[in-house]
């Protein structure tokens, strides 16, 4: 099994949002999820993919409202989240986005062959551990082409890795 962790904020938008009147509302100019069709015409040609929400949305607003949030093409692939109700918030919140995808992992039955996480936070990142990251800008996400370019070239090695 193959896995995408994904995050929101600054990756399918961009980032941060904030919740007004107890909506998700951009802080900056765009709309939210404008970037989703770029993710989901990249990932037709890989139907194994599947996607981890790694995103803060899962803690504030709930994983089933996170994952309803994608389009169909991209909610169909959703697996589940680093982040689940019976953890603590305060401490998950406080670990770096990789800790948690570490401790996904460590959980998850069976454990992924292979994965990739795209996020614009890339703390607690070793470098040698990048090469499974693509880092975003928060305000370009995957409108960024040179990130889409990078994005589809790991997507490619995800299929047919070196050997």
């Amino acid at each position: 099994m193959s896995v995408l962790f994904l995050d929101f904020d600054g990756v399918l938008h961009p980032g941060p949002v904030i919740l007004k009147r107890g909506r998700p509302t951009l802080v900056e100019p765009g709309h939210l999820f404008m970037w989703t069709p770029t993710l989901e015409a990249l990932l037709v040609p890989y139907p194994e993919i599947r996607i981890v929400l790694s995103t803060s949305w899962c803690v504030h607003r709930g994983f089933t409202r996170a994952r309803n949030e994608l389009p169909p093409g991209l909610r169909n692939r959703v697996i589940g989240s680093t982040w689940h109700s019976q953890m603590m918030k305060s401490e998950f919140l406080a670990k770096p986005r990789f800790y948690q995808i570490l401790e996904w992992m460590a959980r998850s039955r069976p454990r992924p062959t292979r994965w990739l996480a795209i996020d614009d936070d890339d703390a607690g990142w070793s470098d040698t551990n990048r090469d499974v990251l693509v880092h975003t800008d928060e305000k370009t996400g995957l409108g960024s082409p040179a990130v889409v370019s990078e994005l589809q070239e790991k997507l490619d090695l995800l299929r047919h890795p070196p050997p």
